[in-house]
């Protein structure tokens, strides 16, 4: 993946940075959650996010320069016992040079969470890890990376991969989502929705996608019988590998992140292999059908979600 597949007109400047994605969801509750929230946020800092400068939580328009370390702030947050109480809670963090420059690596925490309707409670959380695209020629250090990041979280399902980090405040880079996302999403089968909050309703749900990596809960991995079962029916160079601290499972698609091109034939098999193994994890017809993709018909957001779960796997 290259600059140019989001910016072929080969502008100075763009709204869209080209990335590989870590993101995943949790829904426990969220003060169980806060320490290891905290944990997977500093191991980031620690490892590739020392270059995060500026802010915006969830009820700022604009962002702010950071007064201390990144970590620092998460570490506040997620220990304020009023802010774990309320409806929503999140922050993002980016490198840019200035506040509205949304550069990477960034980082992205994004919270909901209502109790007040035992039939009906909200706990959704995601974590999203936004790295430079070099970070793709050295797959076996972000691999090592991811699987400790994952040790630190009990999550429910994830997946790292192709995906694009913006500005989702900026009104012009809606705008311009909205003409192109379509043709992007349409093309790359590989390329994720760079627009979490749109997926985040379905968090509890089900999975949200399958990439270069995808991960399962140790809960959602026993439901296709575990370890052992997954593994058998996925030939190589596809991986499944155990995650520290029994959090889970990766499934590994082959040494690199892939994007594949329609337009070119390249339709990403291992991707729709794995797929098909997850096939029953995909969150029913019934809710996904309510998902709307920036720049999508509904009927082409639930084509695209659907993609590797049902598309072809070239057996």
């Amino acid at each position: 993946m290259s600059e140019s597949i989001l910016n072929p007109g080969g502008a100075a400047t763009t709204r869209f940075r080209p990335c590989l994605e870590i993101l995943l969801f949790a829904t426990a509750a969220r003060a169980a959650l806060a320490p290891q929230f905290i944990a997977f946020h500093g191991e980031f800092c620690k490892q590739r996010g020392q270059a995060l400068s500026w802010y915006k939580t969830n009820v700022m328009k604009t962002a702010k320069r950071l007064s201390g370390t990144a970590a620092d702030q998460m570490q506040q947050m997620l220990s304020d016992k009023k802010a774990l109480k309320g409806y929503l809670l999140g922050v993002e963090q980016h490198s840019g040079s200035s506040a509205s420059e949304y550069a990477l690596p960034a980082f992205q925490f994004f919270s909901e969470e209502d109790l007040s309707d035992p039939d009906d409670a909200a706990q959704r959380h995601f974590l999203r890890v936004c790295l430079p695209l070099d970070e793709t020629g050295s797959p076996d250090r972000t691999v090592e990376l991811v699987r400790t990041l994952l040790s630190l979280v009990d999550f429910d399902s994830g997946y790292c991969g192709h995906s694009y980090y913006w500005n989702t405040g900026d009104a012009d880079a809606e705008r311009e989502l909205e003409q192109s996302n379509r043709g992007w999403l349409k093309r790359y089968p590989g390329l994720a929705y760079g627009k979490p909050l749109g997926l985040f309703s379905f968090a509890d749900l089900g999975i949200l996608g399958v990439s270069w990596l995808t991960f399962l809960s140790k809960a959602k991995a026993e439901t296709l019988g575990g370890f052992d079962a997954l593994a058998s029916v996925l030939p190589a160079p596809i991986e499944v590998q155990s995650i520290d601290n029994d959090r889970g499972l990766l499934i590994r698609t082959g040494m690199q992140p892939e994007l594949g091109d329609v337009n070119r034939g390249r339709d990403l098999r291992a991707y729709h292999l794995v797929g098909k193994a997850l096939a029953s994890l995909a969150v029913p017809d019934d809710w996904i059908d309510n998902l709307l993709v920036t720049g999508m018909t509904a009927e082409e957001s639930q084509e695209w979600y659907a993609r590797f779960f049902i598309g072809d796997d070239g057996g």
